[in-house]
């Protein structure tokens, strides 16, 4: 049971850093504070069948929903040209689709 949620903490972690390094969020400035805020990751799923991942996310206020299409090569760089990505204005599924893959191996065994 731990060792799940350890690997869909590392998946997140992934995830997170895929966003980072794409820059996709809504950058802010207060005063003399500034940063960005990244989409949460509101879900890690493995589907065993399929032998995929499927991460559902929101963006956050004022994030361009066309923004996740235009730097979806920063997703495929990371995670392949099999991803699918699904969403309207604000939640969003990326589905991964694996090759053999430690995760489920992990989950499994």
């Amino acid at each position: 049971m731990i060792s799940v949620w350890i690997e869909k903490q590392r998946a997140k972690d992934v995830l997170l850093q895929v966003f980072k390094s794409g820059n996709i969020g809504v950058t802010y400035a207060y005063g003399k504070t500034n940063g960005t805020i990244y989409p949460k990751i509101r879900n890690v799923h493995f589907d065993y069948d399929k032998k995929a991942v499927l991460y559902t996310f929101s963006l956050p206020v004022g994030m361009d929903p066309k923004e996740i299409k235009k730097k979806e090569y920063y997703l495929q760089q990371v995670f392949g040209e099999n991803i699918e990505i699904e969403g309207n204005y604000r939640e969003f599924k990326l589905i991964v689709s694996l090759q053999p893959c430690h995760y489920l191996e992990n989950e499994r065994g």
